[in-house]
């Protein structure tokens, strides 16, 4: 049955409810990434998307530029999801409240709204105008993963010089085109305090000769990396430094080529002679991260079907890295004017020998003693999963008319190191309710190693309003 696009544009309404009021795009819902990834496939945006926060203005003139006559059925459900995000977002005031609980904190963290919490409430309120925009967001967590009750994580000033967006933040960044993780840069870790300087609209302007590069975008960060705690042994532990830039462009139609680079010139680890905590400012050179993602969206048919590919480590000089970790991974939609289904496999491998006395990347989440590297308050900056894992993920997720949404999980990480394999299940559901979103995720999974077995459950329920 052929809805009417008022009918349509409702239920978008209900399904881009976790759109924030803001000039960007934040990594928290799957649900609106997936409909972006669609309407790559069909050809409608063709520009960067692989960059979180991901800007509105080129997106915002992709939309405008598209007839909803010309869009194929399967694509319309996605243009409307889109594009009531992007009038959601262009409001003056947004303000939220949202509630939640788990049975245990979350401890792998893919795409989406972070649950590294036993329980909390979040709230932010945000201005948006023509040139600035602010957001004050304050969260009280128990039992939090990164130790901190208190915290600040989604809030900002922007203002735009130009074609350029500056701003004053601590939010979270996914830099690459996986679904399950991002090697160079990820919101696994609670946020960093920074600044940031991003182009406001991607599309190219320039020398013709120039022009093959096509729609592109850069970013850079500047941000203070912490510990949870203060000192270790006798050592004060002070705050370090993160620099991180990433160049991304779309050189012809849905192909994406990405290049990121990040330098942490912090790491505290302690000496295995003496005992004393060494802050190795001196070994800056080995804390250089590089990474080299691509993906290729096209249709097959009529079917979308998109591959994709990331490899990223340690650089002495060089944008190639060393001892890499990488990832591979496809995805594809099926959509009609009333829903859009899209599945993914991902696979994703740390492994690396780490025989070097020195911290590499892959030998930055723990391994050799290290106690601080390539992490924020404990938490890994890069992929959940950690150095020496492998991580095999089949994921879908379902939205449709009415706000109802759902997303599945099925995966097994196997951890060298620690000689363990976990395999899990994660079902989750969504649906709006008087104006509310309610989200209810179970999760189950078994955690193996040589001398044990052990089967875990958790719940995960959420509440969130926005007036």
């Amino acid at each position: 049955m052929t809805l009417s696009r008022c009918a349509l544009a409702l239920s978008a309404s209900l399904c881009a409810a976790q759109a924030h009021a803001s000039p960007w795009i934040d990594p928290d819902s799957a649900l609106l990434r997936s409909s972006i990834d669609m309407l790559v496939n069909q050809g409608v945006i063709n520009r960067p998307v692989n960059t979180y926060p991901l800007m509105w203005k080129g997106i915002a003139g992709d939309l405008q530029a598209v007839s909803v006559q010309e869009l194929t059925p399967q694509a319309r459900f996605a243009y409307y999801h889109v594009q009531h995000a992007l009038k959601y977002a262009q409001q003056g005031t947004v303000s939220r409240v949202r509630v939640f609980t788990n049975s245990e904190p979350h401890t792998i963290q893919g795409f989406g709204p972070r649950n590294q919490a036993k329980s909390g409430i979040e709230t932010s309120g945000s201005l948006t105008g023509k040139t600035a925009s602010a957001k004050v967001s304050v969260s009280y967590r128990d039992d939090s993963n990164d130790g901190e009750y208190i915290n600040y994580d989604g809030s900002y000033v922007a203002a735009l010089l130009g074609n350029w967006s500056l701003s004053g933040e601590k939010i979270h960044h996914w830099w690459g085109p996986g679904q399950e993780n991002a090697l160079a840069l990820s919101n696994n870790a609670q946020a960093m305090t920074g600044v940031r300087l991003t182009r406001h609209d991607t599309n190219y302007y320039g020398p013709s000769w120039l022009a093959f590069i096509g729609a592109w975008n850069f970013t850079a960060i500047a941000a203070k990396q912490q510990s949870q705690v203060s000192k270790i042994g006798e050592e004060k532990v002070e705050d370090g430094d993160f620099w991180g830039w990433r160049f991304s462009a779309t050189p012809i139609q849905g192909l994406e080529l990405g290049l990121s680079q990040t330098k942490s010139e912090w790491l505290h680890y302690p000496d295995s002679l003496s005992g004393m905590v060494i802050n190795a400012d001196e070994l800056a050179d080995e804390q250089k991260l590089s990474s080299l993602d691509i993906k290729y969206s096209t249709l097959i048919g009529t079917v979308p079907v998109s591959i994709y590919g990331e490899y990223a480590g340690h650089i002495e000089s060089a944008l190639i890295a060393e001892d890499g970790a990488f990832t591979l991974g496809a995805q594809t939609h099926y959509g009609t004017e009333q829903a859009l289904l899209s599945g993914y496999i991902e696979y994703t491998d740390t492994s690396s020998e780490c025989v070097s006395h020195l911290p590499e990347y892959n030998c930055n989440y723990g391994n050799l003693g290290i106690t601080q590297g390539y992490q924020h308050r404990e938490q890994n900056l890069g992929p959940a999963i950690g150095a020496d894992a492998e991580a095999l993920t089949l994921g879908a997720t379902y939205h449709r008319i009415g706000g109802y949404g759902a997303h599945l999980k099925l995966g097994r990480i196997e951890k060298e190191q620690m000689d363990t394999d976990i395999s899990r299940l994660e079902i989750g559901y969504q649906q709006g309710i008087f104006g509310a979103l309610v989200n209810i995720t179970g999760h189950l999974w078994r955690e193996s190693n040589a001398l044990d077995s052990d089967t875990h459950s958790a719940v995960s329920m959420a509440l969130e309003y926005r007036f």
